[in-house]
């Protein structure tokens, strides 16, 4: 009975809030729950237990199978008292269990939509949701995932699970460039935007032009998907009337409303091949060539354990002692040249030529700033 009560209100709790019912006194009676306090009537427990068996299963079990299950974990119940609460004790309360088409009477599986999340499923979301944060549908994933955690360690808890609700305190990311704060995004015009993208809908906005502050215009808008580059987030759509897809910064949306109108789809539309294809528009060149430079031990070390490209080569160089060159088939992008103006004095570009007077160019002028 000791695993039964450490299941007890989380699970019937989270059953209810995912339902979105609430529960009255009868309701509480009824799964013999009070509101005073924690009372679970054996029958409950086992049922719980048993939703919890078919939970970690994934499949469907006989009534014998569970009895089995059930008397390894210290329940006495038989294959017929299986039956018997799985259709009357279970089902007074939740449909959570079915018995599934075209097996044998006796056979339970857990409705699909009462599967629960194990730890290391909520572990994802969790993680997922606070650094894709703007790359999924649901904005409020995070705070969703969080609550769903606390659930899931009372109700998964196994021996070596321990450790599982502390996992987010153990790990994190650390950004190799310059942090920027993202703008300020009305959240709940963000909602908007994205829930017209998920179900495909057209989209009224307002929007502020930079170079026009005074002035918001209207657009009616087909949402074809999200691009988040740094901290901004644009969203990708076409214009009602219009063929061509234009990019809206989202913190400049000012107004936005959800139509009853199914949005236009361009045929074959994929947000990454549209990033790779309007590099150009950012002063990138799409096409890959080859890259040499120069670099000191120091610099050169940590691109031996984290190469530019899976062709990457670095050999001691035979005319500068002490440096060594390095070789690959790169993209020549504005990130690249930042990323090379960060190393100063530890890195001379050699090729392709265009990029090495771009850096000399850029290197004179600002050291210029320090004369």
């Amino acid at each position: 009975m000791r695993d039964s009560q450490s299941i007890n209100i989380f699970f019937v709790r989270s059953i209810w809030a995912h339902k979105g019912f609430i529960l009255s006194r009868w309701d509480l009676r009824k799964t013999g729950l009070e509101k005073t306090g924690v009372v679970m009537s054996v029958s409950i427990a086992r049922s719980l237990k048993v939703l919890r068996i078919l939970s970690s299963a994934q499949k469907p079990m006989t009534a014998k199978q569970i009895s089995d299950e059930l008397t390894n974990s210290g329940f006495d119940a038989s294959a017929d008292l299986v039956n018997k609460d799985l259709r009357g004790n279970l089902a007074d309360f939740v449909d959570c269990v079915v018995e599934p088409q075209g097996r044998r009477p006796g056979t339970y599986e857990v409705n699909s939509q009462w599967l629960f999340p194990l730890p290391s499923d909520v572990i994802s979301t969790l993680l997922a949701s606070e650094h894709l944060k703007y790359l999924l549908p649901d904005l409020d994933l995070h705070k969703k995932a969080r609550k769903l955690m606390k659930i899931s360690m009372e109700n998964s808890r196994k021996p070596g699970q321990g450790g599982y609700e502390r996992w987010t305190d153990k790990v994190a990311v650390i950004q190799t460039s310059q942090r920027l704060l993202p703008p300020e995004y009305d959240l709940e015009l963000l909602r908007i935007v994205y829930r017209s993208l998920l179900t495909e809908e057209q989209l009224e906005i307002g929007y502020w032009k930079r170079d026009e502050p005074e002035e918001t215009m209207s657009y009616r808008l087909h949402p074809q998907g999200i691009i988040c580059r740094g901290a901004m987030i644009y969203l990708l759509a076409v214009c009602d009337g219009y063929e061509e897809i234009r990019q809206f910064a989202c913190n400049r949306i000012r107004s936005a409303e959800s139509l009853s109108l199914k949005a236009k789809r361009m045929e074959g539309f994929n947000a990454s091949e549209y990033a790779e294809m309007q590099c150009a528009d950012y002063g990138e060149d799409p096409s890959i060539v080859r890259f040499e430079a120069r670099f000191t031990r120091a610099a050169v070390l940590h691109l031996k354990e984290t190469p530019l490209s899976v062709d990457q080569v670095i050999a001691p160089d035979v005319e500068k002692e002490g440096w060594f060159r390095l070789s690959a088939q790169l993209k020549i992008t504005e990130v690249l040249r930042w990323w090379l103006q960060g190393f100063a004095d530890q890195v001379e570009v050699l090729k392709p030529q265009s990029l090495r007077d771009d850096l000399a160019c850029a290197l004179n002028q600002a050291a210029k700033l320090y004369d």
